[in-house]
């Protein structure tokens, strides 16, 4: 969506929730639930600083492409977000557009997460 670093901040990072979190456990007993919590959260914003430096190395029409699919796969599954085009830069729209991506944007973020 041609996010600015600060906007990429602002409005995608930090979105870890307790449903999202729920189910997952730690089999030594260690962690708590915050710890997690924490856990998850600072994976996930890696993986979205991974996810926004890849896109930066790419040509507009490959961002195009990726966006004009996620569009579709949004329209043929019938998700509506209304006539207000500031919605389209909301986080609730923008997490649907990437799970509507998924499929193509875990193939290159998978790989890419280093874990030490």
């Amino acid at each position: 969506m041609r996010w600015t670093e600060a906007e990429l901040d602002a409005n995608s990072k930090n979105r870890m929730t307790s449903f999202r979190l729920k189910g997952m456990g730690d089999a030594a007993g260690l962690l708590k639930l915050g710890d997690m919590f924490k856990l998850a959260e600072s994976v996930e914003n890696y993986a979205v600083d991974i996810g926004y430096a890849y896109a930066g190395t790419q040509k507009p029409v490959w961002k195009d492409q990726l966006r004009d699919k996620g569009f579709k796969f949004l329209r043929d599954t019938r998700y509506h977000f209304g006539d207000d085009p500031e919605a389209l830069f909301e986080f609730e729209f923008i997490d649907k557009l990437a799970w509507a991506i998924h499929d193509s944007t875990d193939a290159i973020i998978g790989p890419a997460i280093k874990f030490n």
